[in-house]
């Protein structure tokens, strides 16, 4: 399966702001190429390798574009969990050239209450999706950036870095 990094504007109101997809590239039935962002069984074995490439294409973005800010945000908990623990380990190499930052967020959920209604709430436990009908949040409330550290990671809802600001 072939995969490409992709690097697009979140948010239009933030074209500072760009994050960072890993995709497959299919063939649907007319024969013609889409993406998917899905976390296939392919994408077990070579992991390891895939997430070092797009980190590497995360650094070489921003080495380029020195105003822009990555946002890294796993879309399974897999993901999530890794991209994570990638930069806690590397956080000292980071923090040489970049400003790293955890993103404190809550997730809009959707539930089937007891009557079979759908509820909404807000929530700040990525892992609490589960137990939803909705496989990834509807919306993200973006409440804060602060520094990254190792010891606050599991509260992090995605990690923002940065080319680091010289002061003149």
């Amino acid at each position: 399966v072939k995969k490409r990094v992709k690097i697009f504007v979140l948010d239009k109101s933030r074209p500072d702001i760009f994050n960072l997809g890993l995709v497959n590239e299919e063939l649907n039935d007319n024969d013609e190429i889409i993406e998917s962002d899905t976390s296939n069984k392919n994408n077990k074995k070579d992991w390891e390798k895939v997430l070092n490439t797009t980190f590497l294409c995360c650094i070489d973005f921003i080495r380029s574009h020195d105003w822009a800010s990555i946002l890294f945000f796993g879309n399974t908990n897999f993901k999530q969990l890794i991209y994570k623990r990638k930069i806690a380990l590397n956080l000292g190499d980071l923090a040489t050239e970049f400003s790293v930052f955890g993103v404190l967020v809550s997730y809009e959920l959707i539930y089937i209450d007891q009557l079979g209604n759908e509820v909404s709430i807000l929530s700040e436990n990525f892992e609490e999706r589960k137990n939803t009908l909705t496989k990834k949040p509807k919306n993200f409330l973006f409440k804060g950036f602060e520094p990254f550290k190792k010891t606050s990671s599991k509260n992090y809802g995605a990690v923002l870095i940065r080319k680091k600001v010289e002061n003149k």
